[in-house]
């Protein structure tokens, strides 16, 4: 006999079936939409298919159709199904991993993607919709052909209500593990439930909100402030799909067509809105709310700029994936938005000290230890990763922080881990990585920042003659997701290591700064030579670094100044009256950039 459904999944299912009578929309792209009524029947037929299937216990996720994901996660919810999203970026071997340890009963996995060993019952899923109606029409028919597939196969099943698989948890999202076990992360109903009721406070959420959320769902923000939070309220969600750079304004286009009233995004879009976007109204409507930072550090300047070139509120984010999804809040009310912070707790208790029971005054730095009803259970089936950050109750975040009139803010880590994108990354996955190459004998991976896309990894190796930067980094791309490959790779012949064999981080990172220089330098060079060449209308090649008036053809006054006006343009440079009589060469030219 089948359990009574959860609060939780009961509270979700009844918000689905109350919204389906009025046939509104749950979710909307561009190019599609799906209704309340529309995602009720996927949800009945779904459950009628796990129940054919034994009723799973743990159903895995892995697609790059976000609104299949969001259906499935939905059915699994409205069962009390303990599910995982996979990241659709990640590699076979890190999905082999992920599978091997969580065990799931069924796994819904995209049909181009191969991974060996799968165990339970396998369900592709078919790709993705095309835009065109021609591919649209074509994807219809193949579907409806393809019973074993999904969503072909909701085709031959008759609905049925949800039914409770039993206690369980709501979700497990594993946070690291590229060559070592991955941690999986466990969210109760109970937490879960409470945590949006959380963040329907703090931003004022209802079914009126449309909810335009720009990060995947194999992201505990793209997941639980997405699809999640959405059924939660039954309100209106829109997935920014794929993001690229060079469609950073087509946000303002999404915002305005699906009249957004909160924008959840990560600091790295911002800061590209912020030095890419021209000014836009979208966010001025009487519709819209805030913009909801989440997922790392918010640069004060990027923060500041936005909300004034952009006439809107943005409001800052804290948390991890063990507290669901947040904790501390800086918006969006005036007393807690202050820009540079993460603001101030909400539903959560806060200590900031070397140990819970040892707090510090305010205005010193310390550990923060959170402690809620939002925080996890543990991680997944590994006690000795949970006694690590859980002291009676309290989780260790890692993060250094302090409080001064109220609010917190993050100064530091106690660990080697960073964000990346708005993605925790462990250095030492890249290390282990690097190290698969036969030639490497030692790896060390850092962070460096950069004022428009953030915090990005360099890395430093020890190798043998023969080892070269492309093939490592072609080794990460082919073992990492792309977020966790090191825009640099630094080679040196040997690395200081200390008593423990591990490499002196002090004088790694020296090499790094030298390396830095060095590239620096290096890439000066060939632009200030090809900046002359284009203006000379000679070969690059005839060029050199010491060349100046005295040795270049086409090198008289106004090819000067036009080489003046070329490199003030491409350095965001300018130079005085007095600086352009002194230039001689391109070395005098390379000394004013620096």
């Amino acid at each position: 006999m089948r359990k009574l459904m959860s609060k939780f999944a009961d509270h979700i299912w009844s918000t689905i079936c109350q919204q389906a009578q009025s046939k509104k929309v749950f979710s909307k792209t561009f190019t599609e939409q799906v209704s309340y009524v529309k995602l009720k029947q996927i949800i009945e037929k779904l459950s009628e298919f796990f129940q054919q299937n034994n009723s799973p216990k743990k159903i895995a996720i892995m697609s790059g159709n976000d609104q299949f994901v969001a259906q499935i996660v939905l059915a699994c919810t409205c069962n009390d199904i303990t599910y995982t999203v996979m990241d659709k970026e990640a590699k076979p071997h890190r999905v082999n991993a992920l599978l091997s340890q969580f065990a799931p009963d069924i796994t819904f996995i995209d049909e181009e993607f191969t991974a060996e060993g799968i165990a339970g019952t396998i369900v592709n899923i078919n790709p993705s919709p095309s835009s065109t109606v021609l591919n649209k029409l074509l994807n219809k028919l193949y579907s409806n052909k393809v019973q074993d597939t999904y969503p072909g196969l909701l085709n031959q099943i008759k609905p049925s209500s949800p039914k409770s698989a039993g206690k369980c948890a709501a979700y497990i999202l594993f946070t690291s593990g590229t060559t070592a076990a991955p941690k999986g992360v466990v969210i109760s109903n109970s937490a879960l439930m409470r945590h949006l009721s959380t963040i329907k406070g703090v931003f004022s959420y209802n079914s009126d909100s449309q909810i335009l959320n720009s990060l995947n769902l194999s992201h505990a923000d793209g997941l639980v402030q997405g699809p999640v939070l959405v059924a939660y309220l039954g309100a209106g969600w829109s997935s920014i799909g794929q993001y690229k750079i060079a469609e950073t304004e087509r946000i303002f286009d999404i915002i305005t067509a699906h009249q957004a009233s909160h924008f959840i995004t990560v600091p790295i879009v911002l800061s590209l809105i912020d030095k890419l976007a021209k000014y836009d109204d979208a966010f001025c409507s009487t519709n819209f709310k805030t913009i909801v930072s989440t997922g790392g550090h918010l640069d004060k300047q990027t923060w500041i700029n936005i909300e004034r070139n952009f006439n809107t509120k943005v409001s800052n984010m804290y948390g991890l994936t063990e507290t669901t999804t947040g904790g501390l809040f800086a918006g969006p009310d005036d007393n807690s938005r202050i820009p540079g912070t993460v603001g101030k707790p909400v539903d959560i208790n806060v200590v900031i000290g070397p140990a819970p029971d040892q707090a510090l005054n305010d205005g010193d730095a310390g550990l923060l230890w959170l402690k809620g009803e939002n925080l996890m259970q543990g991680y997944y089936n590994n006690h000795k990763a949970t006694n690590a950050v859980m002291v009676n109750g309290w989780l260790n975040t890692g993060d250094i922080a302090q409080i001064e009139n109220g609010l917190i803010s993050i100064v530091g880590r106690e660990k080697l881990l960073t964000n990346i994108g708005g993605y925790a990354v462990h250095p030492q996955e890249i290390n282990e990585v690097l190290l698969l190459d036969a030639g490497v004998t030692l790896a060390y991976t850092t962070t460096k920042s950069d004022p428009t896309y953030g915090d990005y990894l360099v890395s430093i190796v020890a190798a043998n003659k023969g080892v070269d930067k492309p093939a490592l980094t072609t080794l990460c791309r082919n073992n990492l997701e792309p977020h966790k490959v090191p825009r640099y790779i630094y080679i040196e012949d040997t690395l200081p290591i200390g008593p423990s064999g591990k490499v002196i981080i002090d004088v790694a990172e020296k090499l790094i700064v030298q390396q830095d220089m060095q590239l620096e330098q290096n890439n000066t060079h060939v632009t200030l030579i090809n900046l002359a060449a284009k203006v000379f209308n000679i070969e690059a090649t005839q060029l050199s670094i010491t060349s100046g008036v005295h040795n270049t053809p086409g090198w008289d006054s106004l090819g000067h100044l036009m080489l003046i006006t070329e490199i003030e343009q491409y350095f965001s440079i300018l130079l005085t009256p007095n600086q352009i009589m002194q230039i001689e060469k391109l070395t005098d030219f390379e000394a004013l950039v620096q």
